[in-house]
């Protein structure tokens, strides 16, 4: 059985599908940082914006109105619970509000999508930055938000 778990282990693990391979030591530029966006095939859509509300890389055409509300998501825990969040036409409920991390789906067990959004601090300016994504059955949260977080940790911080 330990060969089995170990296998099952490396087949979900998010350093294995966490997209984009390549060094991130530095800063990254907006071309790769969207070219690392494009490439996450396990998230339907990728949303980074800055404290602005500026989007500085998407997958696909977003309301300046949702990204003026997800800006304010971490405002009001009570709030943004009650509320919910809106992205690309859609309603998610949320289920998860944590300093950096929020998270909801929308849907039922058979047909659902799931949604993510990880505020992080920008490592040279020190401001925050935020990415959202959504994502599909099979992929649940347990898997995508750790998928979430390393992403932003090697592209978005870094992001130029």
């Amino acid at each position: 059985w330990s060969c089995v778990l170990v296998s099952m282990a490396t087949a979900v693990s998010p350093a294995e599908t966490a997209g984009p391979t390549g060094s991130t030591e530095g800063p990254v530029d907006r071309a790769t940082l969207q070219q690392a966006v494009r490439s996450m095939k396990e998230w339907s859509r990728v949303l980074v914006f800055d404290d602005a509300g500026t989007v500085i890389a998407s997958t696909f055409t977003a309301d300046p109105a949702d990204v003026q509300k997800l800006l304010h998501a971490w405002d009001d825990r009570d709030i943004t619970v009650g509320e919910g969040l809106s992205l690309d036409g859609h309603f998610f409920d949320v289920h998860g509000w944590y300093e950096s991390l929020i998270y909801g789906r929308r849907g039922d067990s058979g047909e659902g999508e799931g949604i993510a959004m990880h505020k992080i601090t920008h490592e040279a300016h020190k401001k925050p930055i935020f990415c959202v994504i959504t994502y599909g059955f099979p992929m649940l949260s347990a898997r995508a938000v750790p998928m979430l977080i390393d992403f932003c940790k090697r592209f978005v911080a870094k992001v130029q």
